[in-house]
């Protein structure tokens, strides 16, 4: 997640003592937000708004020379980060003093560091898992075909694809399925489109997914690959 700052002059909490002669206060160069890299900070902040004030002292030269926290931001490992980077970045244009020549001062600054709680991402798709279809035992002595088991329960309600179902897609899809030997669906293959992508790929989901079969025999009554071609017709609900 992305960490926010923000830093303004305020004025302090305790007003420090005016250094004598006095005429003009440092000013800041550039723009603060640049004072602190957030990114940088290691470790990163916990999740929360952190506010601090930082007490700056600037030499003649404009330059910051220490830094301490007037209010912590209740996290040391950031508090310490923050005078840190604003020791190293920090830039001024020195006070004045009444005769008009640079002198040193103490600034006050305040800022706050925010790192919002990271977005939860919605929980992946279930897969579509086939119902528990149980294939009676009809085989016989001698060769058959591939019978499908509970056809019925392969396109029940729910099971129109989601893409298609958005699009408004509807039409019928001729397909065929390479069944394995032990009845179930090796392969999906459209042979007749629907004229809508997204139907097409869904009825192969949905077949691969749920379709089951009692396996295709041989003339010894040997289990073997067989293949199975159906059409499918999807029609959206009137309203």
């Amino acid at each position: 997640p992305a960490l926010l700052t923000r830093m303004c002059r305020r004025p302090p909490i305790r007003p420090p003592a005016v250094p004598a002669g006095l005429w003009q206060p440092a000013r800041p160069e550039g723009d603060t937000r640049q004072w602190l890299d957030v990114a940088a900070l290691q470790p990163p902040p916990p999740v929360g708004d952190h506010a601090y004030e930082v007490r700056l002292a600037i030499d003649p030269r404009g330059r910051v020379t220490a830094c301490s926290m007037a209010r912590s931001s209740g996290v040391p490992t950031l508090d310490a980060a923050v005078c840190e980077q604003i020791r190293r970045r920090a830039r001024f244009r020195p006070a004045l003093s009444d005769a008009g020549r640079p002198m040193a001062s103490v600034e006050f600054f305040a800022g706050q560091v925010k790192r919002p709680a990271p977005v939860q991402s919605p929980p992946p798709p279930r897969p579509l898992r086939p119902p528990p279809i149980r294939c009676p035992d009809t085989r016989v002595s001698g060769p058959m075909v591939a019978e499908p088991c509970m056809p019925d329960r392969w396109f029940h309600d729910g099971s129109y694809p989601a893409a298609a179902l958005a699009a408004g897609h509807s039409g019928e899809v001729g397909y065929r399925l390479a069944v394995g030997a032990d009845g179930r669906v090796l392969g999906c293959s459209i042979e007749q489109s629907s004229g809508h992508a997204t139907l097409d790929r869904g009825t192969c989901v949905v077949l691969m997914a749920r379709a089951r079969f009692v396996p295709a025999q041989d003339v010894d009554g040997s289990p073997m690959p067989w293949d199975y071609r159906g059409v499918i017709a999807w029609q959206l609900a009137r309203r």
